[in-house]
């Protein structure tokens, strides 16, 4: 600020340069937690596509297995008869 209404001074100089610094390994700081964020999400979003293809594959399992049960049920009632 100085620059625009009068001379800066080293030390000036050198406070804005380490704001500077602060800033940029700040800004590092968040775009590295942005990517781990991101791979976990990612990560996430795999292990929920999985989990899906499972319940769906479980599910079929047990309606299979109930329907089975139905009909050996019907057979024994059947042949009780």
């Amino acid at each position: 600020m100085k620059t625009l209404f009068g001379t800066a001074k080293i030390a000036d100089v050198q406070q804005l340069h380490d704001t500077l610094n602060e800033l940029q390994l700040q800004n590092s700081d968040i775009t590295h937690s942005l990517s781990n964020e991101l791979t976990y999400v990612k990560r996430l979003s795999t292990a929920n596509d999985v989990n899906a293809e499972a319940i769906a594959n479980l599910s079929s399992i047990v309606k299979y297995n109930m329907i089975k049960s139905h009909e050996n049920f019907q057979e024994i009632t059947t042949d009780l008869m």
